[in-house]
């Protein structure tokens, strides 16, 4: 992969997504001189990156959609068990029955 690629984690941080990263490949084949194109090695190049700029995206999603059915599941085995947790970072604990469970973003 050619370095000028951007790293999802870097991309992220940009604000690059994969519909900037089309938008410019668009902008560069609409503004290129039709009597001296771009290097189609170049071309092919974009578009395998653009691809997988997709297919990054894609799994991302794929993961984040996994994590919260794992969390959920975790959660649902929880229901009806004694469970002890910490309250932070006081050192105390808390121990009950759990009777009910809440998906949250934190």
């Amino acid at each position: 992969m050619p370095s000028s690629i951007p790293t999802q984690a870097q991309a992220a941080s940009n604000g690059i997504n994969a519909n900037t990263f089309l938008k410019l490949l668009v902008a560069q084949l609409q503004y290129q001189n039709p009597n001296s194109p771009s290097n189609p090695t170049q071309y092919l190049t974009q578009t395998a990156a653009f691809e997988e700029v997709q297919q990054l995206d894609s799994l991302q999603t794929s993961v984040q959609a996994l994590t919260q059915q794992q969390q959920v599941s975790s959660g649902v085995a929880m229901l009806g068990q004694q469970v002890t947790a910490s309250t932070g970072t006081s050192g105390s604990s808390v121990s009950g029955v759990v009777s009910a469970v809440q998906l949250t973003s934190t």
